[in-house]
């Protein structure tokens, strides 16, 4: 008798799973032809109103563009309903390029600036040597006392930025 009890529980146990199983791919189902059938009435109205507003002459660019966005939403409703990903889907991938060129001109211009940015630098850095050594020369004194009388007067220069004079060479 306990083993017919038992028997008779599994196969209580596994009719409830299986049933419970159905259920869920019925259920599952029926959402995915309720979301067709969706899409299948929103295409059509949208199609409706395309032909509606072609042979009454009011074709402008705005209702073009009101369809192309409406099957936008619809292609990214259907997308998300199969789970598709960014790349199957034509649309998604177009903008999934256009983002990734984007982020890659985004670098090009930071490396360019970073260029840019060093030449200028560099250049600068130059032009300071050279009018160092020129007020060297200038200066008659030997060449220890004329780097320290061009440091001092650099250091006043920076000290004093309002005050742009011409630096003179010590005698």
């Amino acid at each position: 008798m306990r083993s017919t009890a038992m028997i008779l529980g599994g196969i209580l146990a596994v009719s409830l799973a299986g049933n419970g199983f159905q259920l869920y791919r019925q259920t599952r189902t029926q959402f995915l032809l309720d979301v067709e059938v969706k899409r299948s009435q929103i295409n059509e109205d949208q199609i409706n109103e395309f032909i509606l507003s072609k042979r009454n002459g009011f074709a402008d660019d705005t209702s073009a563009l009101e369809y192309a966005k409406m099957q936008g939403k619809v292609e990214g409703i259907i997308s998300l309903v199969h789970n598709a990903s960014p790349q199957s889907n034509e649309i998604s991938s177009i903008w999934h390029a256009g983002y990734q060129r984007g982020l890659e001109q985004t670098d090009f211009v930071g490396e360019m600036n970073y260029e840019k940015g060093y030449a200028a630098g560099f250049q600068m850095g130059t032009n300071e040597n050279m009018k160092a050594i020129q007020t060297i020369l200038k200066s008659g004194d030997n060449v220890k006392s004329a780097i320290e009388n061009f440091v001092n007067n650099q250091a006043k220069a920076i000290a004093n930025p309002e005050k742009k004079e011409e630096i003179k060479p010590s005698k």
